[in-house]
Parts: structure tokens; C-alpha cells; sequence
């Protein structure tokens, strides 16, 4: 996964890291001032400064500005101009990087209450995978379901932030269908779909959806009064694309400029991400440049420019802080907190290959770590993972020497590599399946340590010696 050029931006001491912070976006608790207080009284303020779980909102949103202002301009302000969006939009990512991050943020800035001359919103959350796929306002509880599609929807605003749903209710029990529910809605508002998990989506239920949003902007094509501006924000693991492809290939294609893959962030973000908090909250940095400097390496370095692992240093700081009463972010408290953050990285990693050994892929995993190791770390067609899986299969099956296979198990290729991207061991940042490259940084490096353990042997040296005649 790409990584922004190494560039650190030294002349930093307090004010400044907040003028260089603002960059990102703050969390909606975070105070805009830094509270009055002395000693740890500012940072007692809040129980959990960070927020170390997959879709959970950062204190500070950084290294995403490119990705704020062009899902704020391709989705809410047409939809507020009641213009149509011309496609709807895709972000794909491993879990970690911040796409239910987004989606939440564009759900809250889409939710304001509208200005003079502007529509209102309706938000509404797509759930799959849950029996029967679901749409309805964010974290509101009664549904009524589709006999068209099995749909869900229910009433009112989003995030208790004065929504305009709250019509819905026994109304909604009695439509038929989802071109219905969606155009009586238009009337009134905009709508946005928000689609998390969007892997998940049942692919009859998707083509449902997919053609029912082409319907609504074709009819809306010619109003000239707002009605119909209507659009989805899809979210969803690396496998997205090949999910969609599968249920309508001509929607994916449709979506160009749409598809936004997410990146690991640039390691001065890492430093914005894991230190601006702080300091807003009081901390000073180090007096000198070359000990400012090194404390933004050390940040990009443990971090990997991976969004969650900034969270996890984050609250290790914290953590440390509190104990400490300490002014300073300096060297020996990093010293401190990385031990802390090291198991929390370390059970992030533990997790990623337990989900790979439980679905039997260890040995697939082995073979594509062999596979990019004899490539020099190019990216691989996706032929060549299908064939990689492949060979882990077989030596899969030779080890268990004809005893049936535990529920669960990977039984073929494809469903391998799918599986293989789904858990950001493999990666396409542009959704292509002739460009795949390793995943989640420094996750080839533990699979092969736990495969390892598991087998008393190196797997991976195996294989490569194997593929060179050794």
C-alpha cells in the first residue's frame, strides 16, 4: 500500500501543531479551545481522548483532507443544491483505515439542518448482512421490510442531530416497494444512502438497490425542481470491487471517479494524528528541533501509516500521561508508551491471522508471501494469486493427508484470493485485479511467524526454494 513521500514539518511548538492539526477534522466532543486546568485536569476531561476500534471517530481526522473535500463536493453539496449526483460512490480499504470514519462524518455533515434556499437531507443507513439487508436512519430502532427486497426502514434523524426522518414510521409500514419508499421521500428531501460493510450486501438485494437508484436519477434527469436528487456511499473491505462487479459490473463501471480506495496516510499525518490531541489538550513538544523531529519519526515508524495503529500509540500516551503528569512529549515518555502499544499491535496482527487459519489458509497466505518475495515486491496479476492459493491448497491437503477439511475452510482459488483480500493481506489500491500488492503493513512478516510456529518450520523459505530449484 502507497505511502506519502517522508516530509516533516519541524518548525513546531505548540500554536503551531494546532494551525498544522487544522488541517484534519476534529472530533464533534473535542473543545475548540483547550480547556482551562492545570496539570492533568484538561485531559481527565475526556475518558477516551482516542478511540483504538475499527470504525470508531478519532479525536483528530488526519491525512484525510483530500478524501473529506471530494466526498463533500461529489455528495452533500449537490444533494443540498437538490442537484443529482452524476454516480454514486465506493471506498474500499482494509479495516483499520478509517472508511467507517468517513461515512459517519459525511452522514453528520449531511444530517445539518439545511440553510435558506437548501434541501434538506434524509440519511439513511444500508445494513447488510443481517437476515435481510436493512436501510433506515442510523441507530434507530423499529423497521419495516420490503416484500420487494426485504428492506428495512425506519424513522428519524441521525445521530441525534435533528435529521429529517421522523415521518416515516407507521407510513412507511404500508409501501410496497423500494422505487416507492424512495421516491415519496424525494419529495420533501435529498437523500443519501450510506452503505457500510457493503461486502456483505446480498447480491439480489444489491441489484434491487443498484437498479432502483438508476431509475430514481434517470426520472430525476429532467426535474428542474430539486426532486429525486438522490445518491449511495458504499463502504467495504478490499474485496469490495470484485463483490460489485459480480452483482453489476455496468453500476461499478458507471461510478468512475466515484471509487475512492483509501491509503495508509503520510507520516506527518501519523504525527498530527498521534500528537495533535495532545497538545491541544496542553502537552508541549520538545524544545529542540532534532528531539521534535525524532519524535515524528518514531510515531511514523511504530505506526506504519496505518489510522488505527496512530489510535492504539495514541491512547498509550494517554495512558502514560495520566500516570506521569507530564508536561513534555518527549523521548523516554514514547520509550513508555511503546511496550503498551506494542500489544495492542500485536493483538491487532494475532487477530488478522487467526481469521486466515481459521478460513485454512495459512499455507495460501505462505505461498503469495513467497510469491511477492520472488516478484521483488511488485504487484502481482490476480491470476498469479489465484495461483498461489492454488499451491497453498494443495499443500494444505497434503498435510491433513485425506482427513476432512474443518467447517469453514476455503475449499477453491478464488474464493481463497477473495478471502486473501478481504482480510488486507492482499491489496488493489485502484480496485484492479491485475494490480495486487501486499496489504496491511507488516502483516506478511507475522503470518509467515505464526505459520512458523504452527508448522515448526519456515513455510515460506520452503516454498521460495522450491520455485528457484533449491
Amino acid at each position: 500500500m502507497a505511502v506519502a513521500a517522508t516530509h516533516y514539518e519541524l518548525n513546531i511548538r505548540g500554536e503551531s501543531l494546532l494551525e498544522l492539526s487544522a488541517r484534519g477534522v476534529w472530533r464533534r466532543d473535542m473543545p475548540t479551545e483547550p480547556p482551562e486546568g492545570e496539570g492533568l485536569a484538561p485531559l481527565r476531561e475526556l475518558d477516551a481522548l482516542y478511540n483504538p476500534g475499527y470504525g470508531g471517530a478519532p479525536p483528530l481526522l488526519a491525512g484525510r483532507d483530500d478524501a473529506v473535500a471530494k466526498l463533500r463536493g461529489m455528495a452533500v453539496l449537490p444533494l443540498r443544491q437538490g442537484r443529482t449526483p452524476g454516480r454514486d460512490m465506493a471506498i474500499w480499504a482494509p479495516r483499520g483505515l478509517g472508511k467507517t470514519v468517513l461515512l459517519g462524518l459525511v452522514g453528520r455533515m449531511a444530517a445539518e439542518p439545511p440553510r435558506d434556499g437548501e434541501r434538506p437531507i434524509l440519511v439513511l443507513e444500508v445494513q447488510p448482512g443481517k437476515g435481510a439487508d436493512a436501510i433506515r436512519p442510523p441507530n434507530q430502532g423499529k423497521a419495516w421490510r420490503s416484500r420487494a427486497m426485504g428492506v428495512q426502514f425506519t424513522a428519524p434523524s441521525y445521530f441525534g442531530g435533528g435529521g429529517f426522518g421522523a415521518t416515516l414510521g407507521a407510513e412507511a409500514r404500508e409501501q410496497p416497494d423500494l422505487d416507492r419508499f424512495l421516491a415519496q421521500r424525494l419529495e420533501d428531501h435529498s437523500v443519501l444512502l450510506l452503505a457500510d460493510e457493503a461486502h456483505r450486501l446480498d447480491q439480489e438485494a444489491g441489484r434491487t438497490l443498484f437498479d432502483a437508484l438508476q431509475s430514481l436519477r434517470r426520472d430525476a434527469s429532467g426535474a428542474m425542481d430539486g426532486s429525486g436528487s438522490v445518491m449511495a456511499l458504499f463502504a467495504g473491505t478490499p474485496d469490495l470491487p470484485d463483490h460489485f462487479r459480480k452483482m453489476d459490473v455496468t453500476y461499478w463501471d458507471r461510478m468512475g471517479r466515484g471509487r475512492m480506495p483509501l491509503n495508509l496516510i503520510g507520516p506527518n499525518a501519523v504525527a498530527q494524528a498521534v500528537l495533535g490531541p495532545l497538545v491541544r489538550f496542553g502537552r508541549a513538544l520538545p524544545e529542540g528541533e532534532r528531539e521534535t523531529k525524532g519524535l515524528f519519526e518514531r510515531a511514523g515508524h511504530l505506526c506504519n501509516g496505518h489510522p488505527y495503529f496512530t489510535q492504539c500509540l495514541g491512547e498509550a500516551l494517554h495512558a502514560q500521561l495520566l500516570r506521569k503528569d507530564q508536561a513534555v512529549l518527549d523521548a523516554a515518555l514514547m520509550d513508555r508508551a511503546e511496550s503498551e502499544f506494542s500489544a495492542m499491535k500485536e493483538v491487532y496482527y494475532q487477530e488478522r491471522w487467526e481469521e486466515l487459519d481459521r478460513a485454512g489458509l495459512a499455507e495460501a497466505a505462505c505461498h503469495l508471501i513467497a510469491a511477492f518475495r520472488s516478484s521483488g515486491g511488485k504487484p502481482l496479476l490476480g491470476a498469479h494469486v489465484r495461483s498461489a492459493a492454488e499451491a497453498g491448497l494443495e499443500m494444505r491437503a497434503e498435510f491433513r493427508r485425506g482427513r476432512p477439511n474443518p467447517s469453514g475452510w476455503v475449499l477453491d482459488s478464488e474464493a481463497a484470493a477473495t478471502r486473501l483480500l478481504h482480510s488486507g493481506f492482499i491489496w488493489s489500491e485502484n480496485g484492479l485485479a491485475g494490480d495486487l500488492a501486499p496489504g496491511i503493513p507488516c502483516l506478511h512478516w507475522h503470518v509467515r511467524e505464526q505459520a512458523r510456529k504452527s508448522h515448526g518450520r519456515d513455510l515460506v523459505a520452503e516454498i521460495a526454494a522450491q520455485g528457484t530449484g533449491q
